[in-house]
């Protein structure tokens, strides 16, 4: 039973916040430990019981993962994260209560603008010669009939699938149009899902969003997210992230244990980005 994956993915977590916690200078079990885990919020009954098991703190909390994105990106303050990677999605909170995410469903379901949409949208392209025969260089392969091989329908190949996204960004850098008009879409989709979240939650000013995920380093779409958001919402601003998840999970421990995170700690956290890099 032990070599089923869920077995071994509770080792994997095991592992790495032994190594953690070794390099904090503190033995197990910790005050707190928050785990921020794509997709296990949304079945905390499954997941929690084996996190306790592992006896690596007296008090466990488990998130989602774009709730650690968001207590970084804000220091534990109302406001949204846009995150636009392979997948993408919006998630903010109002410091009430209330939560709001928009996307981050998947391939099948959603994930517009993302790295994947971005590759699926190329793969179906079909007005570019320079786009479509740079795709096809990538696989290696001489047609677009022989890309099948290279993409067996009976998956979403999330990650050899969003890989495409990198075609077309050289492709737009290469002033191809097709290519320049994807990347634009994504960023206008996922300013989309930035004005969904902002009207239900309501927030007034509307506060400072930060972008995180390769796909909005790209110019082209971090241009026409802000550029679609600002139509919307001439007031708000776009800006990166004050800390990366890894240290937001590390604040909501903190309130786990009854400790509200002070300028001191939130000084420490950066200097410890700043040696991490």
């Amino acid at each position: 039973m032990c070599g089923s994956p869920p077995c071994a993915a509770f080792e994997n977590v095991r592992q790495s916040a032994l190594q953690a916690l070794q390099a904090a200078g503190v033995s197990p079990p910790a005050r707190a430990a928050c785990f921020c885990i794509a997709g296990a919020g949304r079945t905390p009954e499954l997941v929690l019981p084996g996190l306790r098991a592992l006896e690596l703190a007296a008090e466990n909390v488990l998130f989602h993962d774009a709730k650690a994105a968001l207590a970084g990106a804000h220091l534990l303050q109302p406001g949204l994260v846009v995150i636009a990677g392979t997948g993408a999605v919006v998630y903010g909170e109002d410091g009430a209560g209330q939560q709001v995410q928009v996307d981050g469903w998947g391939p099948l379901l959603g994930d517009t603008g993302s790295g994947y949409w971005i590759g699926l949208q190329t793969l179906r392209s079909e007005a570019s010669t320079l786009l479509s025969g740079m795709v096809l260089e990538h696989f290696g392969v001489d047609t677009p009939p022989d890309l099948l091989a290279e993409l067996p329908l009976d998956r979403t190949n999330s990650k050899l699938v969003s890989e495409v996204a990198g075609v077309c960004a050289q492709a737009a850098g290469r002033s191809d149009a097709v290519a320049r008009r994807i990347l634009e879409q994504a960023g206008e989709y996922l300013a989309d899902s930035a004005s969904a979240a902002i009207r239900a939650l309501e927030l007034q000013p509307v506060p400072r969003i930060a972008v995180a995920g390769g796909v909005l380093d790209n110019g082209l779409v971090r241009d026409a997210f802000e550029q679609a958001l600002a139509e919307q919402w001439p007031d708000v601003a776009v800006g990166a992230p004050e800390l990366p998840p890894v240290f937001g999970a590390a604040l909501l421990a903190l309130r786990a244990a009854d400790t509200e995170p002070d300028e001191g700690v939130i000084d420490n956290l950066r200097r410890s980005r700043a040696v991490c890099g």
